[in-house]
């Protein structure tokens, strides 16, 4: 009887090896349409509210699929790439975001004050 060889540790060889790597591949097939909607958002950051569509976010379910399978390790490098550079983007969207809310705050907290002197003809 010979011992069954496995691309991941505590697996058979066979449907289970592929499963894994689909498994894995799934997996980054939902990370990669997640950070494509990010993406995306970024965009059309400064479209027309009325006129964007409302983008909703999943989360991700959290599986524990063990080592990434080596034919998957190059997209996975691509995908965190990508994932880096749209946090990046988030951030710098939210702190001009938080600049620009507290220009708006600041100008509606002055009162109008009514002319002093009325310029009219004589």
């Amino acid at each position: 009887m010979s011992a069954p060889t496995s691309a991941r540790p505590g697996t058979a060889a066979g449907a289970d090896a592929g499963s894994w790597s689909a498994s894995w591949a799934s997996a980054l097939t939902a990370l990669e349409l997640d950070v494509a909607s990010v993406e995306e958002m970024l965009a059309t950051l400064h479209e027309d509210a009325d006129s964007a569509p409302a983008r909703e976010l999943t989360p991700l379910p959290v599986a524990d699929l063990g080592p990434i399978p080596m034919s998957q390790v190059e997209r996975a490098r691509v995908l965190l790439t990508r994932q880096q550079e749209a946090a990046a983007a988030l951030a710098a969207a939210m702190t001009t975001n938080r600049r620009q809310q507290r220009l708006a705050t600041s100008l509606h907290r002055s009162p109008a004050r009514p002319p002093i002197y009325v310029d009219t003809a004589l």
